[in-house]
């Protein structure tokens, strides 16, 4: 189980639980989400995976590893999930301007690529499809910020 905090550009504590040889409920970890992701390509904008599992139902390890840090990864593994926090900044005139060979090279360094749905005369740049079901929960907005969303992806068998 994890609990967050959020705070400024990406710091959010993460509250790790878990269960002692005796079973009971103790904190495995409680410190700042160590998967920070930023886009050079995409100003402003921060994400953070609180956790991530592989597996449908997740298995329950004693002493499983971190399963955030590396590289970012848009999608969850096939039956997977990730849980993510994103902070989505103003829309930048360069955002608004983007072309859909940009908007593809955005999605890249997400690591999907392919997901851009962004055509010449389209709606937005970062419109995109995924065979994942997204549940996204706004904390906070304005007219012009949208900040800390927690998403939940869930990969879904695809035949």
């Amino acid at each position: 189980m994890s609990f967050v905090t959020p705070s400024p550009q990406g710091r959010v504590r993460r509250v790790v639980t878990g269960h002692d040889a005796t079973g009971k409920a103790i904190v495995v970890s409680d410190g700042l989400a160590p998967a920070v992701h930023t886009n050079p390509l995409r100003p402003g904008h921060w994400s953070v995976d609180i956790w991530r599992t592989d597996a449908t139902p997740a298995r329950i390890e004693k002493k499983a590893a971190d399963p955030t840090p590396g590289p970012r990864r848009q999608m969850p593994p096939k039956h997977g999930t990730v849980v993510r926090i994103a902070d989505f900044a103003p829309e930048s005139e360069g955002l608004r301007r983007l072309d859909p060979e940009s908007a593809k090279k955005v999605f890249a360094a997400m690591g999907n690529e392919s997901a851009s749905t962004f055509r010449p005369g389209g709606r937005h740049a970062m419109m995109h499809r995924t065979e994942t079901i997204d549940y996204a929960i706004v904390l906070s907005e304005s007219s012009h910020w949208c900040s800390m969303t927690p998403m939940w992806s869930f990969a879904r068998e695809t035949s």
